[in-house]
């Protein structure tokens, strides 16, 4: 089985490659095999037609590893993480979305 993962962004928010490092580095670690996918999302009308909730968003077989508050479009999104707000997901949320799309198994 293959895991198809999304991460969606707008260039202009910085979070993009941290969270592309996040979802390979938890990947390698699961050991599974998975479909990694960049998608720039460019206008407010691909926003809406993609339910963008903000940059980045991963999306683990069409899911969102987080829900996403309300709103969104070309803006930037911020994760909690352990020790504050950053810019891009924290493993763990990854991890889990990923191990689940496995149903628990690998």
């Amino acid at each position: 089985m293959k895991v198809k993962i999304e991460i969606l962004y707008t260039p202009g928010c910085r979070g993009f490659p941290k969270a592309l490092k996040t979802v390979r580095e938890a990947v390698g670690e699961l050991g599974v095999e998975a479909e990694i996918i960049p998608v720039e999302v460019r206008s407010e009308e691909d926003a809406l037609k993609l339910r963008f909730p903000g940059s980045p968003t991963v999306r683990v077989n069409g899911e969102d590893i987080e829900p996403a508050l309300a709103g969104g479009g070309l803006r930037c999104r911020l994760y909690r993480h352990p020790d504050g707000l950053k810019d891009y997901p924290p493993r763990e949320p990854v991890r889990r979305a990923i191990e689940t799309a496995f149903g628990g198994r690998r």
